[in-house]
């Protein structure tokens, strides 16, 4: 309200908000808003930790996936030791094809729901409007017809990454409703663990964990 009130200009997110209006000429109201704050504020912390915990996880796990992850640190990383950019972090492409292939077999949200907007017909099935669908990417990134062998952690199969894929890989969702943070979590991720990496000896101590569908977000347990 304050800032509604104001007549200066601010360059941040909440005048961007404050600003906004529809298509219809509609001003946001105060509950979008708040909304809108929160979700970018805080939807990105517990996924992108538990991402981060089940990457560094799945890694550990194979000798010969953390054998190629430390031979290209040593190459992306030469000259920055001491301090990681942007260009540097986003040429690290076999540690996001790790990331991405533990986020096919663990993804930390297991539901994704839409709903109809027109009348549609799947396998048979009439969906009237106003229908919530529920997808779950935990299930769906584990079909074996587009994922071979689907339940082996292997960050090489998105060297051919194909439209099939594309079409299939939901861990962010899809569509127009696509998660808009998702590139900030690949480079979020990817930071954190690179630094991890440089710095520690990573393996398990103990077996694998499982899986904790208790929490709202799926972590290990």
């Amino acid at each position: 309200r304050k800032r509604r009130a104001e007549q200066d200009e601010h360059e941040d997110l909440l005048d961007v908000l404050v600003h906004a209006k529809y298509q219809s000429g509609e001003m946001l109201s105060e509950d979008e808003i708040c909304g809108m704050l929160l979700a970018t504020l805080f939807a990105g912390q517990h996924t992108s930790s538990i991402t981060s915990t089940w990457t560094l996880a799945c890694i550990a796990s194979s000798k010969r996936v953390m054998t190629e992850v430390m031979k290209e640190q040593e190459e992306t990383t030469d000259g920055y030791k001491e301090q990681l950019s942007c260009d540097v972090v986003t040429n690290m492409q076999f540690l996001e094809n790790c990331m991405k292939e533990a986020l096919r077999m663990y993804p930390p949200l297991i539901t994704l729901m839409r709903q109809t907007k027109v009348p549609m017909t799947i396998e048979g099935y009439e969906i009237p409007v106003g229908t919530t669908l529920v997808v779950s990417p935990a299930a769906s990134m584990r079909c074996e017809d587009v994922f071979e062998k689907p339940d082996v952690f292997n960050p090489w199969r998105y060297d051919n990454w194909t439209e099939t894929y594309q079409n299939s890989y939901i861990a962010f969702g899809g569509g127009l409703h696509r998660c808009l943070g998702e590139r900030l979590a690949f480079l979020q991720v990817r930071s954190i663990l690179s630094v991890l990496l440089r710095d520690f000896d990573i393996e398990l101590v103990s077996s694998f964990p499982t899986i904790n569908y208790d929490s709202m977000v799926a972590g290990p347990r």
